[in-house]
């Protein structure tokens, strides 16, 4: 399993006063396994989901995938041949007690 840990270029914290101190969220792309690849995951830190998607589409290629942001699972998607994303909820898991 390859991973990459990579920072843009930083731009202005006030931008996104939700952001961690230094304004940017750790992100990790899972790129999940298909007949011809194996499962790839890359790390990137990145200001906002847009940021994300822009790294994400560098990785992913048409392959699904699934986004996390600091740690917590956000969405599963896929880049489709129309040059949109396919961007579903992550599946909550039930449990019982």
């Amino acid at each position: 399993m390859d991973t990459m840990l990579k920072k843009p270029n930083r731009p202005d914290d006030e931008a996104n006063p939700a952001a961690s101190a230094d304004g940017f969220h750790a992100y990790r792309l899972k790129v999940l396994a298909d007949a011809i690849h194996e499962e790839t995951e890359y790390e990137f830190l990145a200001m906002d989901a847009y940021q994300a998607l822009v790294e994400a589409r560098e990785h992913a290629s048409d392959r699904r995938s699934e986004l996390f942001r600091d740690g917590k699972l956000i969405c599963a998607l896929q880049f489709l041949p129309s040059g949109m994303w396919k961007v579903d909820p992550p599946i909550e898991r039930m449990t019982t007690s």
